[in-house]
Parts: C-alpha cells; structure tokens; sequence
C-alpha cells in the first residue's frame, strides 16, 4: 500500500476507495487488521507502529531507498537494508541482533 487507511476501519482493505489507499497520510489507530507497511510520509529512517511500517525514506529527494525485512510469521519487520542511488549500501540494520544485544547489555 502507498498511503494508509482513516475512515471505516471495519472494511477490508479491498474495499477501500483507491484515492484513500494511495494518498491518505495516517493509519487509523482503530485500524484492527493485517500491519500496512507502507510509504506517502517520509521518515527519516524506518519506524514501526502498533498497526503500521513507515519505508518511505524519501528516495525521490535523494535520500536513501529501503526495503523492510518481515518475519514471515509475525509480520513485523526484524531489520532492513537501505541503499544510495550510487548502489551504496550504507545501513543494514538487523532489529532482532539488536534487541538480543541491548537485552545482554541490561543484564
């Protein structure tokens, strides 16, 4: 999905108007189905909400392009990689190897 879901969060998302898909800002906090990952609002790097993923990292003005690592199961996203429109590849965050590491750090 492009953008995000605001308005009858009780739809399933192929019920939702196309305009709503591809330009609506925000995920509804009530939105009660599958995680969207997402792009429409440039972040600095990628972020993950209760019921959302944020990658757009603003490629198109010259930033870095990023692809989310999902777990297949849980759907959340457990690292990614972000590249330069060299084909640098500049940052590869595994977010699973980093909670672990924080964890044996506060113990």
């Amino acid at each position: 999905m492009h953008a995000g879901i605001a308005k009858d969060v009780h739809l399933p998302v192929e019920q939702h108007d196309l305009d709503e898909l591809l330009w609506t800002y925000d995920v509804s906090a009530e939105w009660p189905g599958k995680t969207i990952v997402r792009g429409h609002q440039v972040v600095r790097n990628p972020r993950q909400h209760h019921n959302q993923i944020d990658l757009d990292t603003g490629c198109c003005f010259g930033r870095r392009l990023t692809a989310g690592i999902l777990d297949d199961e849980s759907g959340l996203m457990v690292g990614y990689i972000q590249a330069t429109f060299d084909g640098e590849i500049p940052n590869f965050s595994n977010l699973s190897l980093n909670k672990n590491k924080n964890r044996k750090a506060m113990k």
